[in-house]
């Protein structure tokens, strides 16, 4: 049984090697950021807009039972390492995985209420 550690380790892993397409696409000016690009890996006919879960919510909208996410790295936490190597400072970036979701994958809140009722 997979557990919620190794599924985030795995995502982690999967976003990073992901990331190293999108850097590449930095670079050469195709895109201003690495989540701009891994954003447009992402787009496709179904999946247009992409936004948090909170921000769905926030517009009267649910995720649809389900629904896989799309990930992109979320703002940058200092943080301490928990065994700094000599001569490193301990303090450092971590970046958070930001979980998406596309406009394909949620329904308004009326009509989950009128679903279940």
């Amino acid at each position: 049984m997979e557990t919620n550690e190794s599924r985030f380790k795995q995502n982690r892993a999967e976003l990073i090697e992901l990331s190293k397409v999108a850097k590449m696409a930095v670079k050469t000016g195709q895109f201003d950021s690495v989540n701009e690009a891994l954003v447009s890996f992402y787009i496709s006919p179904e999946h247009q807009t992409f936004k948090t879960f909170w921000e769905w919510k926030e517009e009267g909208y649910n995720i649809k039972k389900g629904a896989v996410s799309f990930k992109v790295w979320g703002t940058p936490k200092k943080s301490h390492r928990p065994q700094p190597a000599e001569g490193q400072d301990d303090e450092y970036q971590y970046w958070p995985i930001c979980y998406l979701f596309s406009n394909a994958q949620v329904e308004t809140a009326r009509k989950m209420e009128r679903a279940t009722a």
